[in-house]
Formats: structure tokens, sequence, C-alpha cells
């Protein structure tokens, strides 16, 4: 009995386990065949490969997940620094808008690698190095005032990190105007270009370069001819303003060149009074001399009488201007010397001379800004 029942015995084989899928793997249907796909992704992009049996598929996922997985734990086995170093240099590229592989492609195949200089690093060493060329001091003034401003917010920030969307909101956020706009974008430019030229890492793109605004085409402002004696005596008054509006109103200079002038340059004896206007007080650096009108030299004089003098130094000028005469617009004095003698002489090339300017800039800023009768009126003006 019991060998009857042996014999009856059979062995049933167990079913085969279902082969499991890696993560990224499924089964799918292409073109009317069972494919296996697996989905994986580089740099943030989705990328699938199709496989004709599962065992292929599960391979590749494998090796994706190992060669992940063997790279983070050698990444996290580098020492801080460098981990600190390559965290710095990923917000850069992304920021910048390319990706380590193609700094290191650009590296690779010859680019040149400049060291990186904080903003506050770059303005002070183009400051000093602008006062060692003895740049004016009023130009000096300009960047500065600028360069503090802007530094404010970005002195802690790599050159190479300021973007222009940055700079934009910088601007938007001061409401400034037009004019003042574009001056910040021409300064901080310079202070760019020179920090490139000391072969530092500025960036690829330009911060500053963003489109100028358009400036407002109104007339320039100018002291109507009725209004001038008094202002001029007003400034006879302060010993450091008479000799500077004199210079300016009558003779044509910038309030630039007017507080360098030294009193041995106002040649009033002479057949032809003049003024000389030496390179270190013209803009550009441009000497010129500057023939007098009767009435220039009646002033100058009556200036010099009332004990007025030049040199000034800049502050104490505009300190005693705003607090001893009415306000003007930007610039009135000059512009109203332009525009009075266009207007009697009829001559750009020679206002543009006595000026320190162009013929274009006088054709374009002051032609018929004054009647013919106003600026005889200005030139009969007598103390």
């Amino acid at each position: 009995m019991i060998a009857q029942e042996k014999q009856h015995d059979k062995i049933v084989p167990m079913p085969k386990a279902k082969t499991k899928l890696e993560p990224g793997v499924k089964e799918v249907i292409k073109n009317g065949k069972t494919k296996f796909e697996h989905t994986f992704f580089v740099k943030g992009v989705r990328s699938r490969k199709y496989f004709n049996t599962k065992t292929d598929a599960n391979r590749s996922a494998k090796a994706i997940a190992s060669g992940k997985k063997n790279s983070t734990a050698a990444l996290l086995k580098l020492p801080d620094e460098v981990l600190i170093d390559l965290f710095n240099v990923y917000n850069r590229a992304k920021r910048a808008g390319y990706d380590l592989n193609s700094a290191c492609e650009r590296f690779e195949s010859g680019g040149e690698c400049f060291p990186p200089i904080k903003f506050k690093e770059a303005s002070e060493a183009f400051l000093a190095a602008k006062r060692a060329k003895n740049c004016r001091h009023r130009t000096i003034t300009t960047y500065q005032s600028i360069i503090e401003c802007f530094g404010d917010t970005f002195d802690g920030f790599d050159f190479h990190e300021i973007t222009q969307a940055d700079v934009l909101e910088f601007l938007a956020c001061r409401g400034i105007e037009p004019r003042t706009f574009n001056n910040y974008l021409t300064n901080l430019t310079t202070v760019r270009n020179w920090a490139k030229a000391q072969k530092y890492d500025v960036g690829k793109l330009d911060p500053f370069g963003i489109e100028e605004r358009l400036l407002d085409d109104s007339d320039p402002a100018i002291l109507e001819v009725n209004e001038i004696e008094a202002y001029v005596r007003a400034a006879l008054a302060v010993p450091v303003l008479g000799l500077v509006v004199v210079l300016v109103l009558f003779c044509g200079l910038r309030v630039a060149e007017a507080i360098r002038t030294q009193v041995k340059d106002i040649k009033l004896d002479r057949k032809t009074p003049i003024v000389v206007v030496r390179g270190q007080a013209a803009k550009l650096r441009n000497k010129r001399n500057v023939e007098l009108q009767p009435n220039a030299v009646a002033w100058l004089r009556a200036a010099i009488d009332a004990g007025c003098q030049v040199p000034v130094a800049e502050p104490t000028f505009f300190n005693n201007r705003n607090k001893s005469l009415p306000k003007t617009g930007a610039n009135a004095l000059r512009h109203s010397f332009c525009s009075y003698h266009v207007a009697k002489f009829t001559n750009k090339n020679l206002t543009a001379h006595l000026a320190g300017n162009s013929p274009e800039v006088i054709a374009t800023n002051y032609l018929e800004l004054v009647e013919p009768e106003d600026a005889d009126e200005f030139w009969s003006l007598m103390p």
C-alpha cells in the first residue's frame, strides 16, 4: 500500500517569481510591440530609452542609479571648503545663465580665467587711480557720489555677480531723473571697464549696458535780462562768489574752470583783454584764451575792487551760492552766456570757441533762445 502511494506521488514545480521592474522602468506598447521604457533625467531634462527585454531595461536603471549613488557618496566625502566653493560656483553659473560644464569647456579651450573682485575693492582702487592721475576734483566727486550710493547695496558683491536686473531694480527704486539715470550707467560702466582692464573678473555681460533714458528736450535754463544786474551785485557782496559768477556769466567759463582760475590769468590791461583758461582747469585739458567784451571787463574790475577772489574751493563756492544767491536752473549762468552771445554776434563758431564747446552744441542748444534786443541789453549792462 505504501509502495503504491509512492508510485502515485508527483513533484509539482514551483511557479517562477516575476522579475520586478526597477524604479523608472515600465512596460509599454510602442509601435505595436511590447517594450520596456527607462525614464531618467539629465540636468533636469527628461530622457527615455527603450529595451526589448525587462532585464536590459533594469540593467540600465541600475547603472544610472549606481552612478548617481557613487557620485553623491564621492561628493559628500569632499572637504567642506571644497563643497562651499562648488556651491558658490554653481550659484554663480546659475545666476549668469550657464552651467559648470560649459565653464570648464570654455577654460579648457583657451578661455582666460581672471580673479574675482568685490565691487567695494574695485571702486576704491578705481578712485585711488583717478586721484593719482590728477583728475579734476569735480570729476572725482561725481564718481565718488555715484559709487558710494551704488555701493550701499552692492559693496559686498563680487563684480561678476551683479546683473542688469539688479541694476534696473536699484535705479527704479530711486525714482531719478533720466539724466541722472544715464549718468549712473555711464560712470559705473567706467568703473567696470577699469576693473576689466586690470585683469579682474567683471562678468560676461555688462550689467550697466542698459538702454539710456531719453532726455527732456526742453530749452536750457537762462537768466532773464532784467534779473541779471541784481544777481551779479548780490554775488559781488560775497568774496568767494563775485569773480566766479562774472567769469561764468560774462566770459563763458564753466564753474569748474572759473573756480580754478588764478588772478594772474585775468589780463584786463591788454589791448585785447582776455582770460586765460589753462589746461588743468579746462574740460578735456583744452587751453583757450577768452576775449572779453567791454562789460565783462567792467564787471571783472568791479569784482576785484570788491575784494572777490579766485581760486575758490568747489564746496566753498557751492555752499555760499546756495545760501546767498537766488535759485536758478542748472548751469543757468553759462547757458545765459552762450545764448546771449550767439544772439548778439550770430557766430556759433566764435561762441563755441569762447565757451570751449563745439559749434554743433551751440547750434543745437542755444540758437533762437534770446531775442536780439535782449542780447543787446545784456552786453550793455555795466556796474
